[in-house]
C-alpha cells in the first residue's frame, strides 16, 4: 500500500473525523442558507473554505461543477440562472430541494450513528489492551 504525503500537523495524533464529501458538503452549504438560492460561486467559496479549515485540499472547479450537475440530475437541488452579470454572462443560483434536505439529513443521522458506535467501541477497547482507535501517522487508525 503506497504512503501518503505527510504534512507536520498530519503527524500529530488527533481524533479521526469523518470528512464530507463533496456532494455532502454541497447539501451542507445550501441546507444552512434555505431563505434563499446561493450563487455556484458563493457555495464554491464556503465549500473551500471549509475545506481550507480541515486541512484538507481546496475542492477544485474540476469536481465542483460535476458534482452540483450530479446532484441537479438526482433531484436533490435546483439551479436556476439569475440576470446578467457581464455581457453575455449569467450567475447560476442552487437552492437544496425537499429530496436534497431530507438526503442531507439522513446522512447527518447516519454519521451521528457511526460516532455513538466509535465511541462505543472506544469505551471497550479501555478493557481490551492492544486495541485503540487514534489516528496514526499515515491518517490512518492503529
Amino acid at each position: 500500500m503506497p504512503k501518503k504525503k505527510t504534512t507536520s500537523s498530519q503527524n500529530e495524533k488527533r481524533p479521526v473525523v469523518l470528512l464530507p464529501s463533496t456532494k455532502e458538503g454541497v447539501l451542507a452549504v445550501l441546507a444552512s442558507n434555505l431563505s434563499a438560492p446561493m450563487s455556484n460561486t458563493e457555495v464554491l467559496n464556503r465549500l473551500q473554505k471549509a475545506d481550507e479549515a480541515v486541512g484538507r485540499k481546496k475542492t477544485s472547479l474540476g469536481t465542483f461543477y460535476p458534482t452540483v450537475k450530479r446532484l441537479e440530475n438526482e433531484g436533490l437541488i435546483k439551479g436556476s440562472w439569475g440576470e446578467e452579470v457581464a455581457p453575455g454572462a449569467k450567475q447560476r443560483f442552487l437552492a437544496i430541494t425537499g429530496a436534497g434536505l431530507e438526503v442531507f439529513n439522513l446522512s447527518r443521522q447516519y454519521r451521528a450513528v457511526l460516532e455513538e458506535d466509535t465511541s462505543t467501541d472506544k469505551e471497550k477497547s479501555r478493557s481490551m489492551p492492544g486495541l485503540t482507535f487514534s489516528a496514526d501517522a499515515e491518517g490512518g487508525t492503529a
